[in-house]
């Protein structure tokens, strides 16, 4: 696995993040989304692995009906929207954003 150099386009901090297949990154300084990286057209958009900086706080399983998981964040949830405009990651982004600002 290979790290990503990211400058977050909120708060300006430099971080990295590990790269995969399919993750989505969030900011370590202020929790904001900053963007994702997917094989949709390619591949299966599952696993995505969520990261906040370098540490990974997240995970989407499934290859037709979705979970969100993390064990850091306390959800264990189904996700509603499946593959088609990537709806299961903006509903994985909202809820994961929901909760690491609930967290500051």
């Amino acid at each position: 696995m290979t790290n990503k150099s990211i400058t977050c386009k909120y708060c300006g901090s430099d971080y990295r993040t590990p790269t995969s297949a399919n993750f989505i990154y969030f900011c370590p300084q202020c929790h904001k989304y900053n963007g994702f990286e997917c094989e949709k057209g390619y591949g299966p958009i599952t696993p995505c692995h969520i990261y906040l900086g370098d540490r990974q706080i997240a995970r989407i399983e499934g290859d037709k009906d979705y979970r969100l998981k993390s064990v850091a964040l306390d959800i264990d949830e189904a996700l509603k929207n499946g593959t088609y405009s990537l709806d299961a990651y903006e509903e994985a982004i909202e809820l994961i954003s929901k909760k690491l600002s609930s967290l500051e």
